[in-house]
């Protein structure tokens, strides 16, 4: 059960805002005083005895945590709210394991009271809770024992360590472009971080490398944006391949799901293919010797520089039975069209015509939504 102790704050202000507006307009003004006493003495009992619940109870009147034993009470399968302020970076580490045989779960919420858990734990150590996060100095964390499994009261401890390399997504180790290791003795997931110099794919693999029963996950960001994974490309181990850009972020996870060894595993580069992005858009000439190419099943960029004031028209109609689309970009930072453009298409072919200035570079990006075609 959640309930939020501000919740009867806010009904204790509607009631009073109400109580006044009722006896305003139903009332004879002399007894509206009275009336309006009368009330507010029973709202302000029953506020206070409200708010006089047990600390811990609720999120929002949490015990404070600290570090080493506490004690949590779920009586009656209630809940048991811990907040705590981490005095230093590091590993914050929350268990049961050999301080009860409760069956304990433990949930930790950042910086504020929440419907969902940012983590959470109840297998640590046979059936009881034991849970390792990341922690920042000055951060707030709450901390939920939950009465789920359990209306004992029971310890539990927590402590604050520097976390191994590559533990979490917040201390990433460095990938470089050629061999790595991954290490997972110590029954942990290995996190790498990797700054791509240039546009292109990168190739990740641990492919004749190992024994080892290898699975990879990427992402753009340590919030969880997936990109791609594997977990048994060539017999056990793990092989990935997907788009890079220049001086983005990707985070490789090396999960410990199969494996408690440590293997090598390589990081290699691939260059895009000609237009495949805007950094290596082709040089489109005047005339009709421009061929989109989308077999590879990838966009096509051209890139044109005017020679002179006027007026540029792309255009594939007669060229082609392909539905084709197109956007006219002048900067390769954009992702959708942003020079004004006139359209005169015919049928499922493309015809745009925009003013341009000499020395302007554009870019036409020929998308690859409605052909596979060239």
């Amino acid at each position: 059960m959640r309930k939020e102790g501000k919740l009867l704050e806010k009904i204790f202000k509607i009631y009073i805002i109400l109580t006044i507006i009722f006896l305003s307009i139903f009332f004879e003004k002399e007894y509206v005083l009275p009336y309006f006493l009368t009330l507010l003495t029973f709202y302000l009992f029953s506020f206070i005895t409200l708010w006089g619940i047990t600390p811990g109870i609720y999120c929002d009147n949490p015990i404070t945590a600290v570090e080493g034993n506490n004690t949590a009470n779920n009586l009656n399968n209630q809940e048991q709210w811990y907040v705590f302020v981490a005095p230093r970076s590091g590993k914050m580490i929350l268990s049961t394991c050999g301080t009860t045989t409760e069956d304990t779960y433990v949930e930790v919420y950042l910086n504020e009271c929440k419907i969902m858990a940012d983590y959470y734990n109840n297998w640590g150590c046979d059936v009881q809770a034991k849970l390792e996060i990341p922690v920042f100095e000055g951060y707030t964390y709450y901390i939920r024992w939950a009465g789920i499994y359990t209306s004992g009261t029971y310890t539990w401890n927590l402590s604050i360590t520097d976390p191994i390399p590559g533990e979490f997504c917040t201390n990433a180790i460095p990938a470089v472009v050629d061999t790595n290791e991954s290490d997972h003795t110590h029954n942990i997931d290995q996190w790498f971080i990797y700054k791509a110099t240039q546009d292109g794919y990168a190739n990740i693999s641990s492919c004749n490398l190992t024994d080892e029963d290898t699975y990879v996950g990427i992402y753009s960001n340590c919030s969880g944006s997936f990109i791609t994974e594997n977990n048994d490309y060539c017999d056990k181990q793990s092989k990935v391949r997907f788009p890079i850009r220049k001086d983005n972020y990707y985070y490789i996870k090396w999960y410990s799901y199969y494996t408690t060894g440590k293997y090598k595993w390589t990081l290699t580069i691939d260059p895009p293919l000609a237009g495949e992005v805007c950094s290596a858009a082709i040089d489109a000439q005047i005339g009709n010797s421009n061929l989109a190419d989308h077999t590879a099943g990838i966009d096509q960029w051209f890139k044109y520089k005017a020679t002179k004031n006027g007026r540029i028209t792309a255009n594939t109609c007669g060229l082609t039975t392909e539905l084709t689309y197109l956007m006219v970009i002048n900067d390769c930072s954009w992702g959708f069209e942003n020079v004004e453009t006139k359209n005169l298409n015919c049928g499922t072919q493309v015809k745009k015509y925009f003013e341009a200035r000499k020395d302007q570079t554009f870019y036409f990006l020929w998308k690859n939504t409605y052909t596979s075609g060239t």
